[in-house]
C-alpha cells in the first residue's frame, strides 16, 4: 500500500513537473525569438549607419583636400589668397600706427618735421653745382636756390633737355666781355624751354640799397644782392634772361644795385682764373658794347 501511495505520488510530481516544464520553455522559446528578431533588425541597421557615416567622412575629407587643391592650383584663389594677406599686413601696419601714434606724444608735429626733413634730404641730393665747359676750362657756379629757386630749376630744365650732362647745347656761348668787368653770354633752348618769369628775392641787408633803374625797368626793385666778384645773374634785370652775365670787377659793384636777380656765384680761383683769361681775349666795339671777336662755347654739366 505504501510503496503504491509513493508510486502514486511519484507519477504525480512527474505529471506536475512534466506539466510545467512544457509552458516554461514556451515562453522562453518566445523571447528568444523576440530577442533574435530584434537584433536581426538593430545589427542591419547599426551597420548600415556606421557605412553612412565612414561614407560621409571620406566625402568630407575629400571634397576639404579638392578645395584646398583647387585653392592652391587656381590664379584667382591665389589673387584671393594674396589680397587677405594683403589685408591682413594692412590692418597690421594700421594697428602698429595707431600703437606708436598712442605712444608718441604730438605725433603731427613729429611728422610734419619728418616731411621737412625729407624735403630738405630730396634738396640736399639735388646737384648743386653748375659747370660751363669750355675749351679754355671750366667755371664752376655754386646755385643759390634760396635766392632764386626759379632760376635753378630753368637750369635744371635746360639740361635735361639737352639730353644730360655733357651734351651739346646748341644755344650756350659767350659773346660779350667788358674790360676785365663783365663776361655775358647766353644760355637756353629755344622754343623748348621756357624762360623763368618769376624774379629773385631781396636778401636781408639790401632792402635800403638805393637803385638807380634803367629806362627799360623802372620799377627795377631790389631782386637780389650787390654783385661782388664772381656773382652770376640775368641780364638786363630779367628774372630768368636768357642772357646772363658774370662780375669780374674786383670791388663790389655797387652802381647795379639790388636790380638784378642772382643765381649763382663763383667760389673757386681756378674758375675765376677762366674768366680772367675770357675777359683778355680780342674784342671788337658795337653799339657802344665790347664783343668777342670770336664767341666761346660751352656745355653744361650739373654736380
Amino acid at each position: 500500500m505504501q510503496r503504491a501511495v509513493q508510486r502514486k505520488r511519484l507519477n504525480i510530481g512527474k505529471k506536475v513537473v512534466n506539466g510545467n516544464k512544457p509552458k516554461r520553455n514556451k515562453r522562453q522559446r518566445q523571447q528568444q525569438f523576440k530577442l533574435c528578431l530584434l537584433l536581426t533588425v538593430l545589427i542591419p541597421l547599426a551597420i548600415i549607419g556606421t557605412a553612412i557615416y565612414v561614407l560621409n567622412q571620406a566625402e568630407a575629407e575629400l571634397e576639404s583636400s579638392t578645395e584646398t587643391k583647387h585653392e592652391i592650383l587656381t590664379p584667382e584663389a591665389v589673387l584671393n589668397k594674396s589680397n587677405r594677406l594683403l589685408k591682413s599686413q594692412i590692418i597690421d601696419d594700421d594697428a602698429n600706427t595707431h600703437r606708436d601714434e598712442k605712444e608718441i606724444h604730438g605725433v603731427k608735429r613729429l611728422d610734419e618735421k619728418q616731411m621737412k626733413a625729407e624735403a630738405s634730404k630730396s634738396d640736399q641730393l639735388r646737384e648743386k653745382f653748375l659747370i660751363l665747359t669750355t675749351e679754355h676750362g671750366n667755371i664752376k657756379i655754386t646755385l643759390r636756390p634760396d635766392i632764386s629757386q626759379g632760376s635753378v630749376n630753368y637750369i635744371y630744365e635746360l639740361v635735361k633737355s639737352y639730353g644730360g650732362n655733357g651734351k651739346r647745347c646748341m644755344h650756350c656761348s659767350f659773346y660779350r666781355s667788358e674790360e676785365h668787368g663783365i663776361l655775358q653770354g647766353i644760355m637756353e633752348h629755344r622754343d623748348v624751354v621756357p624762360v623763368n618769369t618769376v624774379r629773385g628775392l631781396c636778401p636781408p641787408g639790401a632792402e635800403e640799397v638805393s637803385n638807380e633803374c634803367p629806362d627799360w625797368d623802372k620799377q627795377c626793385g631790389c631782386h637780389g644782392p650787390v654783385m661782388t666778384r664772381g656773382a652770376v645773374a640775368w641780364a638786363a634785370g630779367d628774372a630768368g634772361g636768357p642772357d646772363f652775365f658774370i662780375d669780374g670787377y674786383k670791388k663790389p659793384a655797387n652802381w647795379w644795385g639790388t636790380q638784378h636777380t642772382n643765381f649763382g656765384f663763383i667760389e673757386d680761383e681756378a674758375s675765376l682764373n677762366v674768366i680772367d683769361a675770357i675777359l683778355g681775349m680780342p674784342t671788337e666795339l658795337e653799339g657802344g658794347m665790347e664783343y668777342l671777336k670770336e664767341p666761346i662755347h660751352f656745355d653744361l654739366v650739373l654736380e
